[in-house]
């Protein structure tokens, strides 16, 4: 066992603060790559890695977040959007104020804006439209223009396409148009 020395055990003309490890370091430390590049000059597309597809496409617009493959990936001017989760508002360009998590959640989603969706695919088909609610799996999937909606449920709201103001909860295909 070998001895180490305390604070009070330095000569004097050392500091008086002195930081050290208390484990010893291993002989090689692994970190993250952090790539930084410009906007408007993309790297070439064999050196890209995976990572940097979320939000690829971001011009101006501001206060986006984007977690997972594909998310956000074509967004130039929305903002205050929220994605998480592969391909989650991949097709965005100027849509505002979404919120979506879940595998494709709002995938289709290019300018509509305010709305919120949480499922594997749910509002997978929402191109413009907004104010739209879908909670679960495939919820609200086939809605591609039809606002102020609400589904939630396995399916809830899955005839929708182009409908306005309906609520559909449970699992089921009950509202349609």
């Amino acid at each position: 066992m070998s001895a180490s020395k305390g604070i009070s055990d330095l000569p004097p003309t050392r500091p008086s603060v002195v930081l050290r490890s208390l484990t010893t370091p291993p002989a090689t430390t692994t970190r993250p790559r952090v790539l930084l590049r410009s906007p408007t000059t993309p790297p070439a597309a064999t050196t890209r890695p995976a990572v940097l597809f979320a939000l690829e496409d971001n011009i101006t617009g501001e206060h986006n977040t984007a977690v997972g493959y594909l998310a956000l990936l074509s967004n130039t001017t929305g903002g205050n959007n929220t994605a998480s989760g592969a391909s989650v508002l991949g097709s965005n360009t100027t849509g505002s104020d979404n919120t979506a998590s879940g595998f494709g959640a709002l995938g289709n989603n290019t300018t509509g804006s305010d709305n919120t969706a949480s499922g594997f695919e749910a509002l997978g088909s929402n191109t413009t439209s907004g104010n739209n609610i879908s909670e679960g799996f495939d919820a609200l999937f086939n809605n591609t223009t039809g606002s102020s909606n609400i589904a939630i449920g396995f399916q809830a709201g899955i005839n929708l396409t182009t409908g306005i103001n309906n609520i559909d909860i449970c699992s089921g295909r009950l509202a349609s148009s």
